[in-house]
């Protein structure tokens, strides 16, 4: 018998010809519906574990790939609810903060929790944006606020996964938001899902939720 590469080569040739004696395999039945003619993946009654629509698995989901409204909040069968959208002005809260009590950055990550988690899960149809405006913690209220200053935080119910209500978990969370460059949904691995940043302060959040919109 060969050693080396060409007992490899005469096992291979071995398996290779086994496998031709084998009696072919019956078709393997969809544990969706129960048929052989199709697998899993492409039943029409499969329902993805992601976004809850029917037609295809989680690991071939596209939800989430545009900005698109469609492509963002999960609305309910009954069509009885719509989107809801939330925007909340930080002008003293820094981009880099530390302490999620300077700026009152504190009130923002409650104002998540509120809009975004209900008793056993996450509001689909809900999306809160916050707006971070100061550039320095100590600087003193202004009475004309700059609406094109500051980096708007935006986090969206229907993609948004790994979240808890807890301060300081939203807080680590507006952290990759705000240090991470904008990027367009299901670019970002899981725990930035449902997170980007908008620049351009409140002027530029409202612009980009008006190109979705219209």
């Amino acid at each position: 018998m060969a050693h080396g590469p060409g007992l490899k080569r005469e096992l291979g040739l071995l398996w290779a010809e086994r496998q031709k004696q084998r009696p072919p395999k019956e078709p393997s039945e969809c544990y969706s519906c129960g048929s052989k003619e199709h697998l899993a993946r492409d039943c029409p009654l499969s329902v993805c574990h992601f976004c809850g629509r029917t037609g295809h698995l989680a690991r071939a989901c596209q939800f989430g790939q545009t900005l698109q409204i469609g492509d963002q909040f999960i609305l309910c069968e009954d069509e009885r609810c719509c989107v809801r959208r939330f925007l909340m002005p930080l002008h003293q809260a820094p981009l880099d903060f530390e302490d999620i009590t300077t700026g009152r950055v504190d009130v923002g990550c409650r104002s998540v929790t509120a809009c975004l988690f209900r008793s056993e899960s996450y509001r689909r149809n809900s999306e809160i944006r916050l707006t971070f405006s100061a550039g320095d913690a100590k600087v003193a209220w202004e009475k004309q606020v700059d609406v094109e200053r500051g980096t708007t935080a935006v986090l969206t119910g229907g993609l948004v996964r790994g979240l808890r209500p807890d301060e300081a978990s939203v807080a680590m969370r507006l952290r990759a938001a705000l240090s991470a460059n904008q990027r367009t949904a299901g670019q970002s691995g899981r725990l930035e899902l449902g997170l980007r940043s908008v620049a351009g302060g409140l002027r530029g959040s409202l612009q980009d939720l008006c190109s979705q919109m219209f």
